[in-house]
């Protein structure tokens, strides 16, 4: 087979797999809207465990599709905090932090600043997301990293905010991190 024929079957499983993956967000949703009527939480680690115990091979393919999975998982996470943030279900300790640092962020002229996130994240995954974990998913979503620090258990995160707009966008992302992390704080720089 020619490079462009290989090309076209890439295309053409890649257009599968995002037809997939709407499927998947759409039975994701569906989960959080049940949730939302039992009030239950979004991670479940007890479930993922499930998930991945279902391709437990070693070798390369196993192993990537384990990864592939992991980080979609993930996704359909963000997408459900998401649901749980329109229909108003926000912890109110997140809600507080969350506020000051949009209240301080128009205080100082809404323009570029810093965002310290510090946190305790969970090396055994049994409440939320390691630090390989957090530190992937705010680089996924763009989010620009300035400074990492580590102190004990607790990782402080530096993530540079271009206003109000750029915070709001963030809202989600930063919630899950409240909500997957063993410990949050967050305030402006």
């Amino acid at each position: 087979m020619e490079l462009e024929q290989i090309r076209k079957r890439i295309n053409e499983v890649d257009d599968e797999m995002h037809h997939y993956f709407a499927d998947r967000l759409w039975y994701s949703k569906e989960v959080a809207e049940t949730k939302l009527q039992t009030g239950d939480s979004v991670y479940k680690p007890e479930r993922e465990r499930q998930v991945f115990e279902r391709f437990p091979g070693e070798q390369d393919e196993e192993k990537l599709y384990r990864l592939y999975v992991r980080k979609v998982m993930q996704l359909s996470r963000y997408h459900q905090y998401g649901i749980f943030l329109k229909q108003g279900i926000v912890d109110a300790e997140f809600e507080t932090l969350y506020t000051a640092v949009k209240k301080a962020l128009g205080e100082s002229g809404n323009t570029d600043v810093c965002v310290k996130i510090e946190l305790t994240p969970d090396p055994q995954r049994q409440q939320g997301m390691s630090i390989q974990d957090i530190l992937s998913i705010l680089g996924d979503f763009g989010t620009e990293v300035t400074a990492v620090k580590y102190k004990g258990n607790t990782v402080s995160v530096t993530v540079r905010v271009t206003g109000i707009d750029s915070l709001e966008s963030q809202r989600r992302l930063f919630y899950m991190l409240y909500k997957e992390s063993v410990t949050y704080n967050m305030y402006k720089v």
